[in-house]
């Protein structure tokens, strides 16, 4: 076998070969490795097929990562197809826009060119249950059957200069685009993340005036319904539906003085106080999705309170309602108490009408910390015992004298429990007043 015949076996292996004969799939890429410096000078185009196929193997699956043996041996072997393109750089390989586009055009564009002719038409057909025949309805795209061609994507974009990504964009946006809106939750996970890093590392200035903002932005908004079907993957798929969303409107309408940069995270908002109902007591997934209000707290300033009465139930019910504080519901208690003091920090008049309500459910989530069964989760409990006091001195400071009184009766129902509730309590209360003694 040559060295190109064994460049197109490795690159026709699937997915399940890939993982079922880490072995085989370790002596394939060792002996590519072997023949690379005996062949014939390669050309261009050789060695970019090389370095797509390469790249397939190097970039990890995140749902199936590959034996330690063939991550090295494709480690090795994209070093020694780097050296010959002299894209080495002190970080590892160095891609320019050229190089990207003729590996994109190789192995990535192909299996996500649209196959042309009536695909909306087949859909309709499809949706209507019109009895047409079976051919007239899509083929799952070519990239399903390919994944390789999207691990040699995300590898390239990945070792793509800042600088270059500009003239790339528009082999990168059909492919970011695809991903994140199939209906496949992994798929979809990747584009967003894939999405998020398009919008953090190019110029936000033409990613506004190109349009490329906007489309990002419509893709993560079409993402932003809690999946029940995803499993495992639904808390981080919200989260990053959220997180993309949230960074493609800062691109699109970066002007606080834009009229309809108010509106878009009022939209947001909605979205997040919607999804809360379908979460039920999945504690991962409400910990993703309570995270996002105080990243929404920071761009709406007091405008956020047209939500607060909902955004307070949102925060206040998985306080009251976990007793035992396993690890994931510690986690997620001290996602919740930080999210109280970004209400509060965003509209602190508005919040003090609640002070009593978010004090009564943080008291909850404090006693559940004095459980004999919370005492293996020492670290996470100082921590959420730590932002809990934080939060209780600073609704204190809003309300003084009711959150005094439902501190007191708080400790004189439990004592012992709630004495640094107490300490914390007075001590903010008694600042003032040792201030305006001080005033001339």
């Amino acid at each position: 076998m040559g060295y190109e015949e064994c460049c197109c076996a490795l690159w026709e292996r699937t997915a399940s070969q890939r993982a079922g004969d880490a072995a085989g799939t370790a002596r394939m890429l060792e002996r590519a490795l072997a023949e690379l410096p005996e062949c014939a000078p390669l050309s261009r185009a050789q060695l970019v097929e090389s370095l797509a196929v390469a790249a397939s193997y190097a970039e990890a699956d995140p749902d199936q990562p590959p034996a330690a043996q063939v991550q090295q041996g494709a480690d090795r072997w994209l070093a020694a197809i780097a050296e010959q393109l002299g894209i080495v750089g002190s970080g590892g390989p160095v891609l320019g826009a050229a190089l990207f586009r003729e590996l994109c055009a190789a192995r990535v564009q192909p299996y996500f060119a649209r196959a042309s002719g009536g695909s909306q038409q087949q859909q309709q057909f499809a949706l209507a249950g019109d009895a047409r025949p079976a051919t007239l309805i899509d083929a799952p795209p070519k990239w399903k059957q390919w994944p390789q061609s999207v691990a040699a994507f995300v590898w390239a974009f990945r070792h793509l200069a800042d600088s270059e990504i500009q003239d790339a964009v528009p082999w990168i946006l059909p492919v970011v685009v695809a991903l994140a809106d199939d209906y496949e939750c992994g798929a979809k996970l990747r584009g967003l993340r894939l999405a998020q890093q398009l919008l953090a590392r190019a110029d936000g200035e033409f990613l506004r005036r190109s349009g490329v903002g906007a489309v990002i932005d419509s893709s993560a908004r079409g993402c932003l319904t809690y999946r029940s079907d995803a499993g495992d993957r639904a808390p981080a798929l919200l989260a990053a539906a959220f997180q993309t969303a949230i960074a493609a409107g800062d691109v699109v309408r970066p002007s606080a003085a834009d009229p309809q940069r108010t509106a878009q995270w009022w939209t947001l908002v909605d979205r997040l106080i919607t999804n809360d109902v379908y979460i039920a007591e999945n504690v991962a997934a409400t910990a993703a999705l309570c995270a996002q209000i105080e990243p929404l707290c920071r761009r709406l300033g007091p405008a956020i309170a047209r939500y607060l009465r909902a955004l307070v139930g949102v925060v206040v019910h998985p306080l009251r309602s976990q007793a035992h504080l396993a690890p994931a519901v510690c986690a997620m208690h001290q996602v919740l108490v930080q999210q109280i003091q970004a209400l509060a920090a965003a509209c602190p008049e508005r919040v003090r009408a609640y002070a009593c309500e978010l004090v009564a459910a943080m008291a909850v989530s404090w006693d559940s910390t004095a459980s004999p069964r919370a005492a293996a989760l020492q670290d996470q409990i100082a921590r959420l015992r730590s932002l809990t006091l934080d939060a209780v001195r600073q609704i204190a400071a809003l309300d003084p004298a009711a959150v005094a009184a439902a501190v007191q009766r708080l400790d004189s129902g439990r004592p012992g429990v709630f004495g640094e509730w107490a300490a914390a309590v007075t001590a903010t209360t008694e600042q003032p007043q040792q201030t305006e003694k001080q005033d001339p």
